[in-house]
């Protein structure tokens, strides 16, 4: 039940993406012009990856209180917005529609921190599972949200304001006390919560390809047909409470056969540089004092000795107890992952990879017309729905991927390889050549989901699960440093630079307009993937400690 709601309740947090649908009723109603218009999207995706305030008071009142307040901006921001452009035409204050579009994206990404936040907490043992599921689910937010404006509310787009603010109402008010009363460690089976996952994962992929073709062939589509088609997206909808199979109630913390705590202490030998594990199986109190002791410690020990380069099998009887308890050999809290060289690195990878991918997908309206040098309106739709999709696949991808050979590869690579297929996207894009669009949207897409896929899960493992919602707003602000470097700074003025030269502006029907905003994203991605490629080397004791960890607790478990 905690997941299905939270599926669904990412689909508010997902109408972030569909400002296209809706801006046309705001830009008509009050003359505004394009720059303006941008800025108002940006305001909103400021709101979104900025969210280090709703992260402490999730961290602080729990993730149901995050859901709520979350839900609350985006019902209040939207509902503004409506008013506005109604009842109140070219009379509202340009830095209130502002503050309006900012509130309901802040609201939109404080609903996806406390779901990752929930999540992640609800399915330990399945973090990549449910990354991906979650953020795929969120990534077809945008072709579900234009599929329902296309049934219902076409053309009427400010109808479809009100409607993004009273959904944003009722499923806070029907979904979050689901969530509370359900939610905790999944007790089922590891095969019957695999069985789900990968039932999930099929539904996902068959509506990805549904509304890839929808958006393909929607010109042909009638009216009464796209009352049908809503009709199969509730469907759907509905289908995902069959998940839950075994009934109401609330998840318990499974058992598993935990011997008594130990103490992470160096025991010098003659020449000083060793490092052991010793049981604290004396008193309770010196097993209270043990596990009581600092996190940023047990890391110390761990990364410095010689005891993350041994062997598997000799150190996993000893040092997995710990990595099976906390489910992470580093947990610090949110301010010390700040102080930690990791965090900064993680962040550059992300702020480049997010920025470039972010920046295409902005731009790529107008950048298949330069490259096609004429006019592609009709194609704009299906180019789109394709990089949409590419998105989508990728997010639940890479998490489902990561998950099934977490014993055998670290995830941390899985951050290399979404790093390197950015990276081929903006060569090829580079290069100009139209023919290599596609396949260069597919690997931008694939890149950028795969970032996604991966990001909340390896910021739980690196840094731990302690203050969660406010690690995880931290690492969400480089897609918003990101996109205004590569977007803003870069894209912005070279386009508007190039176009202003040419016969046909504001439109650019030449390559020039963006050779050189590719090639800033080309040089950038080398040393980004050569500093994914250290971090992963740098933090492969954490995987280490965790595959043995888990390998153990398996081996106890079966015998």
């Amino acid at each position: 039940w905690t997941l299905s709601s939270m599926l669904t309740l990412m689909l508010i947090a997902g109408t972030i993406y569909g400002f296209g649908a809706w801006s046309p009723a705001l830009k008509e109603a009050y003359d505004l012009d394009q720059e303006t218009l941008e800025m108002l999207a940006s305001a909103s995706h400021i709101g979104n990856y900025v969210l280090m305030d709703s992260g402490l008071l999730t961290a602080r009142f729990g993730t149901s209180f995050g859901m709520a307040l979350g839900c609350a901006y985006a019902c209040c921001g939207y509902l503004f917005l409506y008013i506005s452009i109604v009842f109140y035409p070219q009379q509202i204050p340009i830095g209130f529609l502002i503050g309006a579009c900012a509130l309901y994206g802040h609201g939109c990404g404080t609903i996806d921190n406390a779901v990752m936040t929930e999540s992640l907490a609800d399915f330990k043992e399945y973090k990549g599972y449910a990354n991906g599921c979650i953020k795929a689910y969120y990534g077809l937010a945008t072709a579900t949200i234009a599929t329902i404006y296309q049934a219902l509310f076409r053309p009427n787009k400010s109808m479809f304001l009100l409607f993004l603010a009273v959904y944003s109402f009722v499923a806070g008010c029907t979904l979050i006390p689901v969530i509370y009363y359900t939610r905790g460690l999944v007790d089922e089976s590891e095969r019957k919560v695999t069985k789900k996952f990968r039932l999930l994962t099929a539904g996902i992929i068959l509506f990805a390809i549904y509304f890839f073709m929808l958006q393909l062939f929607k010109e042909d589509i009638s009216q009464t047909w796209w009352q049908v088609v809503f009709s199969t997206i509730l469907a759907g909808m509905a289908a995902l409470f069959m998940l839950p199979m075994g009934g109401w109630g609330t998840a318990v913390r499974p058992k598993a056969k935990i011997p008594p705590p130990f103490d992470l202490q160096p025991d010098s030998d003659d020449s000083g540089d060793s490092s052991t594990v010793s049981s604290s199986s004396s008193s309770s109190s010196s097993s209270s004092s043990s596990s009581s002791s600092s996190s940023v410690g047990h890391e110390r020990d761990y990364e410095n000795s010689d005891l993350a380069d041994s062997p598997e099998g000799s150190i996993a009887s000893r040092v997995s107890l710990m990595a099976v308890e906390t489910f992470a050999p580093r947990d610090v809290s949110g301010m010390q992952m700040l102080c930690y060289l990791d965090f900064w690195i993680f962040m550059v990878v992300c702020i480049v990879g997010q920025g470039c991918a972010l920046m295409f997908l902005a731009n790529a309206s107008q950048i298949l017309p330069a490259m096609a040098g004429h006019e592609m309106d009709q194609s704009q739709t299906a180019f789109l729905a394709g990089v949409s999709v590419f998105n989508s696949l990728a997010r639940l991808g890479f998490g489902t991927i990561s998950e099934l050979l977490k014993t055998k590869v670290a995830r941390s690579w899985f951050l290399v390889l979404a790093s390197v297929m950015l990276w081929m996207g903006c060569l090829l894009s580079f290069l100009g050549d139209f023919r290599l669009l596609w396949p260069a949207a597919a690997l931008l897409g694939f890149g950028y989901g795969g970032l996604w896929g991966v990001q909340p899960t390896m910021i739980s493992e690196l840094f731990g699960p302690s203050d969660f919602s406010f690690k995880y707003a931290c690492s969400a602000a480089a897609a918003a440093i990101g996109s205004s470097i590569f977007n803003d700074f870069v894209a912005g003025p070279v386009y508007q630079e190039q176009a202003e030269a040419r016969p046909e502006y504001p439109k650019c029907f030449d390559f020039a307009c963006f050779k050189s905003t590719f090639l800033v994203c080309v040089v950038a991605g080398l040393p980004a993937i050569a500093m994914a490629v250290t971090l992963a080397v740098k933090t492969r004791w954490i995987y280490r400690l965790t595959s043995s960890a888990t390998s153990t607790l398996t081996e106890d478990e079966d015998n």
